[in-house]
């Protein structure tokens, strides 16, 4: 009893608190240092430039690279000069450049945001799989590198898929230009060699894109590619959608994201389209890749619309250059709109022809 008392007055209950307090202080420093690169790579981080995640995703976006597969690129080489040594602070510098990327996206916001969830969801379930660090790193730049040529296998599947609903003689309305519906009318006119011919709207939803003749200059682009393939080419206002529909065989749009109910996300004039469509009974077709099946169920316009300085309304007298307009005369147009699933015919995407009630199930297997 007098030894043990001895004990504790030399200090055994204190050094019991200051081992308590030590081990606090280990977990705290080990923390912090998974969220920090080692002191090794930080001298390496003074001669290196550091990586730039917006210039990488503008180069991206400037060769033409959808949206979505730009953001997971970068990701990719992300990852791959990355100087971080553990998961922690690894997934934190990904997510930090999802965060600027979704920012700067803008019109392919959700698109963006989509493939950065399932990219974050593959790097959580990647460092369970794989304990080893290196091993994990390894891992998810071979994913990337599989998305990046997954990319040109979407559309060509989709044009593979699509083009047998293109009939020899038919006419076909469009909007907004969109990239993987180009591909089915090609696919229809250069490979099948079928006669058709396409009416276009010219997307005045962007006033600032809007070339001097009154399309937009993505359309214009659009038009001449189809011209050069020999497919005869009519572009219409998007207010004479409704009377020329009933010269319509078929709707082909694409999407800039898909919602979890069906619905989908385009450039503005889209649901315009597919209501005339559904009161003349003309099928309307939807054309996009899975990697645009975002996680979201939008009730109303109102769930999709930015409130930022591109959308906010401004003097219309600045967008149409006209100084004889009354400044109290304002403009609005948002970017985007929503379109019912129950105005959508079939959704022709990379994994199948699917319902638009088919989205959810199909979200559900890209996310177990």
């Amino acid at each position: 009893m007098e030894q043990l008392t001895k004990d504790v007055s030399e200090g055994s209950g204190s050094s019991l608190f200051a081992r308590r307090r030590t081990s606090q202080l280990d977990i705290t420093h080990l923390l912090a240092a998974s969220a920090k690169p080692s002191p090794a790579k930080e001298l390496v981080a003074n001669s290196e430039p550091e990586f730039d995640v917006l210039a990488r995703f503008r180069a991206e976006l400037a060769r033409e690279t959808p949206a979505a597969p730009a953001a997971v690129h970068v990701l990719t080489d992300l990852i791959r000069c990355s100087r971080y040594e553990t998961m922690f602070g690894l997934e934190l510098e990904v997510r930090r450049a999802c965060d600027k990327m979704i920012s700067y996206a803008r019109s392919s916001e959700l698109s963006v945001k989509a493939a950065c969830e399932l990219f974050l969801k593959f790097i959580t379930r990647t460092s369970f799989d794989f304990p080893d660090f290196d091993e994990c790193k390894a891992k998810l730049i071979q994913r990337g590198e599989y998305f990046r040529a997954l990319t040109d296998t979407c559309r060509e599947r989709i044009a593979l898929l699509g083009e047998p609903f293109i009939q020899q003689g038919y006419t076909v309305l469009t909007h907004g230009g969109s990239r993987v519906v180009f591909n089915i009318l090609e696919r229809a006119a250069k490979v099948v060699r079928k006669q058709f011919q396409v009416v276009v709207t010219e997307g005045r939803s962007r006033p600032e894109s809007i070339h001097s003749a009154g399309i937009t200059n993505k359309t214009l682009r659009f038009c001449r590619d189809l011209v050069r393939l020999g497919v005869p080419v009519t572009i219409i206002p998007d207010s004479a959608v409704a009377a020329a529909m009933e010269a319509i065989d078929i709707v082909l749009l694409g999407a800039e994201a898909i919602a979890e109910s069906g619905a989908t996300i385009n450039q503005t004039g889209s649901l315009n389209i597919a209501v005339a469509a559904k009161a003349l009974n003309v099928q309307l077709f939807v054309a996009a890749e899975s990697y645009k099946f975002v996680r979201i169920y939008p009730l109303t316009q109102r769930d999709i619309t930015r409130t930022d300085a591109e959308s906010a309304p401004r003097a219309y007298r600045q967008v149409v250059r006209n100084e004889d307009i009354p400044r109290q005369i304002q403009y609005e147009c948002p970017s985007s709109d929503l379109t019912p699933g129950s105005y959508i015919s079939l959704l022709i995407t990379d994994l199948g022809v699917l319902t638009p009630v088919a989205v959810s199930e199909a979200l559900m297997k890209m996310y177990q």
